[in-house]
Protein backbone atom coordinates (compact mmCIF):
# COMPACT_ATOMS: atom_id res chain seq x y z
CA UNK A 1 0.00 0.00 0.00
CA UNK A 2 1.35 3.11 -0.65
CA UNK A 3 1.64 6.55 1.23
CA UNK A 4 -1.29 8.02 -0.51
CA UNK A 5 -3.63 5.44 0.44
CA UNK A 6 -2.32 5.22 3.96
CA UNK A 7 -3.22 8.81 4.62
CA UNK A 8 -6.65 8.22 3.53
CA UNK A 9 -7.46 5.13 5.58
CA UNK A 10 -5.95 6.75 8.64
CA UNK A 11 -8.73 8.08 11.34
CA UNK A 12 -9.25 12.09 10.96
CA UNK A 13 -8.40 11.86 15.11
CA UNK A 14 -4.73 10.34 15.06
CA UNK A 15 -2.54 13.11 13.96
CA UNK A 16 0.08 12.68 11.07
CA UNK A 17 3.65 10.86 11.77
CA UNK A 18 6.94 13.70 11.63
CA UNK A 19 10.37 12.56 10.67
CA UNK A 20 12.43 11.65 14.24
CA UNK A 21 14.77 14.15 13.18
CA UNK A 22 12.66 17.15 13.24
CA UNK A 23 11.80 16.26 16.47
CA UNK A 24 14.60 16.25 17.93
CA UNK A 25 15.74 18.97 16.63
CA UNK A 26 12.82 21.00 17.96
CA UNK A 27 13.30 18.97 21.41
CA UNK A 28 17.43 20.71 21.44
CA UNK A 29 15.31 24.11 20.68
CA UNK A 30 12.89 24.05 23.41
CA UNK A 31 15.37 23.43 25.73
CA UNK A 32 17.82 26.55 24.48
CA UNK A 33 14.41 28.92 24.75
CA UNK A 34 14.24 29.19 28.09
CA UNK A 35 15.06 33.00 27.84
CA UNK A 36 12.50 33.80 25.08
CA UNK A 37 9.75 31.65 27.54
CA UNK A 38 10.18 33.34 30.67
CA UNK A 39 10.03 36.80 28.28
CA UNK A 40 6.78 35.57 27.23
CA UNK A 41 5.78 34.26 30.61
CA UNK A 42 6.40 37.54 32.40
CA UNK A 43 3.54 38.95 30.17
CA UNK A 44 0.93 37.62 32.29
CA UNK A 45 -0.03 40.41 34.18
CA UNK A 46 -2.58 39.14 36.67
CA UNK A 47 -3.35 35.58 35.78
CA UNK A 48 -1.93 32.44 37.04
CA UNK A 49 0.92 31.39 35.04
CA UNK A 50 1.99 27.98 34.68
CA UNK A 51 6.24 27.10 35.57
CA UNK A 52 8.80 26.81 33.36
CA UNK A 53 8.87 23.09 33.78
CA UNK A 54 5.01 23.15 32.95
CA UNK A 55 5.72 24.92 29.82
CA UNK A 56 8.81 22.63 28.60
CA UNK A 57 5.96 19.95 29.30
CA UNK A 58 3.66 21.11 26.92
CA UNK A 59 5.99 21.97 23.87
CA UNK A 60 7.85 18.66 24.46
CA UNK A 61 3.66 17.12 24.44
CA UNK A 62 3.15 19.21 20.96
CA UNK A 63 6.30 18.34 19.51
CA UNK A 64 6.23 14.49 19.39
CA UNK A 65 1.87 14.25 19.37
CA UNK A 66 1.71 16.44 16.82
CA UNK A 67 2.95 17.47 12.96
CA UNK A 68 4.04 21.07 13.34
CA UNK A 69 7.74 22.91 13.43
CA UNK A 70 8.68 24.43 16.69
CA UNK A 71 8.52 27.80 14.78
CA UNK A 72 5.21 28.01 13.98
CA UNK A 73 3.13 26.65 17.55
CA UNK A 74 5.68 29.07 19.87
CA UNK A 75 4.02 31.74 19.32
CA UNK A 76 0.61 30.19 18.95
CA UNK A 77 0.89 28.53 22.58
CA UNK A 78 0.90 31.87 23.96
CA UNK A 79 -1.58 33.68 21.69
CA UNK A 80 -4.09 30.78 22.57
CA UNK A 81 -2.78 31.09 26.77
CA UNK A 82 -2.63 27.75 27.15
CA UNK A 83 0.31 28.95 29.93
CA UNK A 84 -2.29 30.08 32.03
CA UNK A 85 -2.47 27.56 34.90
CA UNK A 86 -6.30 27.38 34.41
CA UNK A 87 -5.95 25.92 30.44
CA UNK A 88 -4.95 22.45 30.22
CA UNK A 89 -2.98 21.42 27.35
CA UNK A 90 -5.70 19.12 26.20
CA UNK A 91 -8.31 21.56 25.79
CA UNK A 92 -6.84 22.51 22.43
CA UNK A 93 -5.05 21.69 19.22
CA UNK A 94 -2.87 23.36 17.11
CA UNK A 95 -4.04 25.95 14.09
CA UNK A 96 -2.54 23.47 11.77
CA UNK A 97 -3.90 20.13 13.19
CA UNK A 98 -7.39 22.00 13.29
CA UNK A 99 -6.96 23.10 9.78
CA UNK A 100 -6.26 19.17 8.47
CA UNK A 101 -9.27 18.05 10.88
CA UNK A 102 -11.74 20.21 9.75
CA UNK A 103 -10.88 20.05 5.89
CA UNK A 104 -11.40 15.85 6.79
CA UNK A 105 -14.94 17.00 8.29
CA UNK A 106 -15.85 19.87 5.48
CA UNK A 107 -15.07 17.26 2.90
CA UNK A 108 -17.86 15.30 4.51
CA UNK A 109 -20.60 17.98 4.14
CA UNK A 110 -18.88 20.39 1.03
CA UNK A 111 -22.11 21.88 0.50
CA UNK A 112 -23.08 23.05 3.46
CA UNK A 113 -19.21 24.09 4.66
CA UNK A 114 -19.07 25.96 1.60
CA UNK A 115 -22.60 27.92 2.69
CA UNK A 116 -21.74 28.12 6.39
CA UNK A 117 -18.29 29.67 5.35
CA UNK A 118 -20.23 32.70 3.61
CA UNK A 119 -21.78 35.24 4.59
CA UNK A 120 -24.42 36.27 1.84
CA UNK A 121 -25.43 32.43 1.51
CA UNK A 122 -25.44 31.29 5.32
CA UNK A 123 -27.78 34.40 5.37
CA UNK A 124 -30.02 33.07 2.95
CA UNK A 125 -29.97 29.86 3.61
CA UNK A 126 -30.66 30.68 7.21
CA UNK A 127 -33.66 32.58 6.26
CA UNK A 128 -35.11 30.29 4.23
CA UNK A 129 -35.89 28.07 7.21
CA UNK A 130 -37.15 30.45 9.30
CA UNK A 131 -34.24 31.37 11.66
CA UNK A 132 -33.94 34.85 12.70
CA UNK A 133 -31.73 36.94 10.78
CA UNK A 134 -30.02 40.83 10.57
CA UNK A 135 -32.23 42.96 8.30
CA UNK A 136 -30.35 43.45 4.41
CA UNK A 137 -31.02 46.37 2.61
CA UNK A 138 -28.92 45.79 -0.02
CA UNK A 139 -24.80 46.03 -1.23
CA UNK A 140 -22.97 49.24 -1.68
CA UNK A 141 -19.46 50.66 -3.49
CA UNK A 142 -18.06 53.20 -4.30
CA UNK A 143 -18.18 55.06 -7.78
CA UNK A 144 -15.15 56.64 -9.94
CA UNK A 145 -15.76 60.31 -8.27
CA UNK A 146 -15.78 58.76 -4.41
CA UNK A 147 -19.25 58.53 -3.63
CA UNK A 148 -21.16 56.11 -2.07
CA UNK A 149 -23.61 54.23 -4.19
CA UNK A 150 -26.15 51.51 -2.39
CA UNK A 151 -28.21 48.95 -3.94
CA UNK A 152 -31.22 47.99 -2.21
CA UNK A 153 -32.64 44.19 -2.70
CA UNK A 154 -35.77 45.56 -4.16
CA UNK A 155 -33.74 47.06 -6.96
CA UNK A 156 -33.88 51.18 -6.26
CA UNK A 157 -29.98 52.89 -6.57
CA UNK A 158 -29.41 54.96 -4.12
CA UNK A 159 -26.72 57.52 -2.79
CA UNK A 160 -25.46 57.13 1.21
CA UNK A 161 -26.83 60.20 1.94
CA UNK A 162 -30.43 58.92 0.58
CA UNK A 163 -30.52 55.84 2.27
CA UNK A 164 -29.66 57.16 5.69
CA UNK A 165 -33.03 59.47 5.41
CA UNK A 166 -34.98 55.98 5.35
CA UNK A 167 -32.85 54.75 8.30
CA UNK A 168 -32.00 55.55 11.33
CA UNK A 169 -28.59 54.50 10.62
CA UNK A 170 -26.92 51.27 8.93
CA UNK A 171 -24.02 48.91 9.50
CA UNK A 172 -21.64 48.03 6.89
CA UNK A 173 -19.30 45.23 6.03
CA UNK A 174 -17.41 43.40 4.22
CA UNK A 175 -18.87 39.70 2.92
CA UNK A 176 -15.58 38.36 2.72
CA UNK A 177 -13.76 39.07 5.87
CA UNK A 178 -14.50 38.45 9.49
CA UNK A 179 -13.09 39.28 13.40
CA UNK A 180 -14.60 42.51 12.66
CA UNK A 181 -12.49 44.13 10.07
CA UNK A 182 -13.87 46.44 7.78
CA UNK A 183 -17.28 47.08 9.70
CA UNK A 184 -18.59 50.85 9.98
CA UNK A 185 -21.06 51.72 11.69
CA UNK A 186 -23.09 54.76 10.14
CA UNK A 187 -25.34 57.18 11.61
CA UNK A 188 -27.22 60.63 10.30
CA UNK A 189 -25.27 63.56 12.29
CA UNK A 190 -26.60 67.02 13.34
CA UNK A 191 -25.19 68.59 10.18
CA UNK A 192 -27.15 67.91 6.96
CA UNK A 193 -23.98 68.01 5.18
CA UNK A 194 -22.53 64.63 6.46
CA UNK A 195 -22.71 61.35 8.36
CA UNK A 196 -21.28 60.21 11.49
CA UNK A 197 -19.31 57.22 10.81
CA UNK A 198 -17.93 55.12 13.74
CA UNK A 199 -18.98 57.59 15.71
CA UNK A 200 -16.51 60.64 13.92
CA UNK A 201 -18.13 62.86 11.64
CA UNK A 202 -17.51 62.84 7.71
CA UNK A 203 -19.05 65.10 4.82
CA UNK A 204 -20.70 63.41 2.02
CA UNK A 205 -17.95 64.65 -0.45
CA UNK A 206 -15.23 63.10 1.75
CA UNK A 207 -16.32 60.13 2.41
CA UNK A 208 -12.32 58.36 2.69
CA UNK A 209 -14.18 56.56 6.16
CA UNK A 210 -16.07 54.24 3.73
CA UNK A 211 -14.32 50.54 3.58
CA UNK A 212 -15.19 49.52 0.37
CA UNK A 213 -12.95 50.43 -3.02
CA UNK A 214 -14.07 51.33 -6.35
CA UNK A 215 -16.00 48.17 -7.95
CA UNK A 216 -16.00 46.61 -4.84
CA UNK A 217 -19.52 45.62 -2.97
CA UNK A 218 -19.97 45.21 0.97
CA UNK A 219 -23.03 44.09 2.36
CA UNK A 220 -25.52 46.68 4.26
CA UNK A 221 -27.49 45.70 6.50
CA UNK A 222 -30.30 48.08 8.92
CA UNK A 223 -28.45 48.72 12.39
CA UNK A 224 -29.34 46.28 14.98
CA UNK A 225 -30.07 47.97 18.81
CA UNK A 226 -29.39 45.67 21.74
CA UNK A 227 -31.59 45.06 24.34
CA UNK A 228 -31.26 48.34 27.03
CA UNK A 229 -29.63 46.18 29.62
CA UNK A 230 -26.71 44.82 27.15
CA UNK A 231 -26.65 48.10 25.73
CA UNK A 232 -25.40 49.91 29.09
CA UNK A 233 -22.30 47.95 28.97
CA UNK A 234 -21.32 50.10 25.83
CA UNK A 235 -23.48 51.35 23.67
CA UNK A 236 -21.73 51.78 20.55
CA UNK A 237 -21.39 48.36 19.76
CA UNK A 238 -23.86 45.28 19.67
CA UNK A 239 -22.78 42.91 22.32
CA UNK A 240 -23.65 39.74 20.78
CA UNK A 241 -23.67 36.45 21.93
CA UNK A 242 -21.25 33.44 20.87
CA UNK A 243 -22.92 30.28 21.24
CA UNK A 244 -21.16 27.17 20.21
CA UNK A 245 -23.22 24.50 19.01
CA UNK A 246 -22.05 20.90 18.57
CA UNK A 247 -23.42 17.38 17.79
CA UNK A 248 -23.25 14.77 20.63
CA UNK A 249 -21.85 11.15 20.11
CA UNK A 250 -26.06 9.96 20.15
CA UNK A 251 -26.85 12.62 17.69
CA UNK A 252 -28.30 15.38 19.71
CA UNK A 253 -27.36 19.13 19.83
CA UNK A 254 -25.64 20.73 22.89
CA UNK A 255 -24.14 24.18 23.53
CA UNK A 256 -20.30 23.42 23.98
CA UNK A 257 -19.12 26.92 25.05
CA UNK A 258 -21.64 30.59 25.23
CA UNK A 259 -19.66 33.87 26.05
CA UNK A 260 -20.70 37.29 25.41
CA UNK A 261 -18.79 39.73 23.62
CA UNK A 262 -18.64 43.46 24.80
CA UNK A 263 -16.95 46.29 22.91
CA UNK A 264 -14.81 48.88 24.60
CA UNK A 265 -13.49 52.39 24.35
CA UNK A 266 -14.77 54.12 20.77
CA UNK A 267 -14.83 50.60 18.99
CA UNK A 268 -18.35 49.89 17.07
CA UNK A 269 -17.42 46.21 17.30
CA UNK A 270 -17.50 43.90 20.17
CA UNK A 271 -15.20 41.67 18.29
CA UNK A 272 -12.00 39.85 20.92
CA UNK A 273 -9.91 40.05 18.21
CA UNK A 274 -10.41 44.15 17.76
CA UNK A 275 -10.00 44.57 21.24
CA UNK A 276 -13.23 43.78 22.70
CA UNK A 277 -14.03 41.89 25.91
CA UNK A 278 -15.66 38.49 26.25
CA UNK A 279 -16.70 36.94 29.45
CA UNK A 280 -18.32 33.25 29.81
CA UNK A 281 -21.89 32.70 30.26
CA UNK A 282 -22.88 30.31 32.42
CA UNK A 283 -25.74 27.20 31.74
CA UNK A 284 -28.41 29.07 33.85
CA UNK A 285 -27.58 32.18 31.94
CA UNK A 286 -25.47 34.68 34.26
CA UNK A 287 -22.28 36.11 33.33
CA UNK A 288 -19.03 34.55 35.45
CA UNK A 289 -17.00 37.05 37.05
CA UNK A 290 -14.07 37.85 35.06
CA UNK A 291 -13.69 39.33 31.88
CA UNK A 292 -10.35 38.49 29.63
CA UNK A 293 -9.18 40.79 26.35
CA UNK A 294 -7.34 38.78 23.63
CA UNK A 295 -4.10 40.72 24.85
CA UNK A 296 -2.63 39.52 27.56
CA UNK A 297 -0.76 43.20 28.25
CA UNK A 298 -4.29 44.14 29.59
CA UNK A 299 -5.50 42.60 32.78
CA UNK A 300 -8.13 40.98 33.52
CA UNK A 301 -10.87 42.63 34.92
CA UNK A 302 -14.49 42.21 36.81
CA UNK A 303 -16.65 44.98 35.41
CA UNK A 304 -16.36 47.07 32.23
CA UNK A 305 -13.89 48.78 32.30
CA UNK A 306 -16.00 52.07 30.34
CA UNK A 307 -19.18 51.17 32.24
CA UNK A 308 -18.44 50.27 35.32
CA UNK A 309 -20.90 47.39 35.87
CA UNK A 310 -20.33 44.67 37.15
CA UNK A 311 -19.66 40.86 35.49
CA UNK A 312 -20.48 38.50 38.26
CA UNK A 313 -24.18 37.58 38.35
CA UNK A 314 -25.65 39.59 35.37
CA UNK A 315 -28.57 37.91 33.79
CA UNK A 316 -27.93 37.69 29.97
CA UNK A 317 -31.65 38.27 28.94
CA UNK A 318 -33.35 35.83 26.52
CA UNK A 319 -30.66 33.68 27.09
CA UNK A 320 -32.40 30.56 26.84
CA UNK A 321 -34.32 31.74 23.77
CA UNK A 322 -31.03 31.86 21.96
CA UNK A 323 -29.83 28.66 23.05
CA UNK A 324 -33.40 27.15 21.43
CA UNK A 325 -32.45 29.47 18.40
CA UNK A 326 -28.89 28.22 17.29
CA UNK A 327 -30.02 24.19 18.70
CA UNK A 328 -32.93 25.12 15.73
CA UNK A 329 -30.65 26.56 13.21
CA UNK A 330 -27.99 23.88 13.57
CA UNK A 331 -30.66 21.17 13.33
CA UNK A 332 -30.82 23.24 9.83
CA UNK A 333 -27.37 21.55 9.39
CA UNK A 334 -27.68 17.43 8.78
CA UNK A 335 -24.26 15.96 9.75
CA UNK A 336 -22.54 19.06 10.62
CA UNK A 337 -20.15 18.65 14.03
CA UNK A 338 -19.75 21.96 15.68
CA UNK A 339 -20.88 25.81 14.29
CA UNK A 340 -20.14 29.16 16.21
CA UNK A 341 -22.80 31.39 16.04
CA UNK A 342 -22.99 35.21 16.86
CA UNK A 343 -26.07 36.00 18.74
CA UNK A 344 -27.63 39.59 18.99
CA UNK A 345 -30.39 40.31 21.36
CA UNK A 346 -32.74 42.89 21.15
CA UNK A 347 -36.01 44.41 23.17
CA UNK A 348 -37.70 41.52 21.47
CA UNK A 349 -35.48 38.59 21.99
CA UNK A 350 -32.59 36.96 19.95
Amino acid sequence: MNKVQKKKKLHPFIPLNTSLRKKVADTFRVWFSRKRISERLIQGGSFQIKSLAEVYHDMLHIIWRYEIPMKYFFNEYFEERIHLKEHELEQFTTWSEWLRLSSILERENEELSIILNDKNLSWQYFRERGIAVTKRIGSSWRTGEGSVICRRYDGKTLRLEELLSLYEGVFVKPANLCEGQGCTKILPADKPEGCLANGVFHKWDSLDFFPCKQSEAFIIEKLVISHPSLEAFHPQSLNTLRLVTMRTPNGGLEISQAFLKIGVGTATVDNWCAGGISVKVQSDGTLNDVGVFKSLDKEKCFKHPDSGIVFAGFEVPFYREAVELVLRAHSCCPHMFGIGWDVAITADGP
